[in-house]
């Protein structure tokens, strides 16, 4: 049997205090959706409701090397979002840009197989 999937938890602090998180697969094949959750914590403790675009690979390469989904989070706060690793195999970086913050901004890296 295959090995059970691991779940990868990641996180980021953004320059004006607000903290994003990753729940989801540590690896995905290529070509594949997966399920991501992310969720958005503001300085103040408040959760967020910007939007939130996710990149999968390099935001900056040609072509389209990077996945990003804008979205609004749900009634709990928390931005369930359907990725599909369209890039190539190997570990590639999950980076967000949230709201008006500027940049992009590296949670970590997730393995395409």
């Amino acid at each position: 049997a295959p090995p059970a999937p691991q779940t990868l938890r990641l996180s980021v602090r953004l320059p004006n205090g607000t903290q994003v998180f990753y729940s989801g697969p540590a690896a995905v094949n290529q070509g594949a959706t997966f399920q991501a959750i992310f969720s958005v914590v503001l300085a103040s403790g408040q959760g967020g409701n910007e939007n939130l675009t996710v990149y999968l690979g390099d935001p900056n390469a040609p072509g389209a090397n990077a996945s990003a989904l804008a979205s609004k989070p749900d009634a709990n706060g928390n931005y369930v979002l359907n990725l599909r690793a369209s890039v190539p195999k190997g570990d590639q970086r999950l980076a967000v840009v949230y709201g008006t913050v500027a940049g992009v901004h590296s949670l970590g890296t997730i393995s395409v197989r």
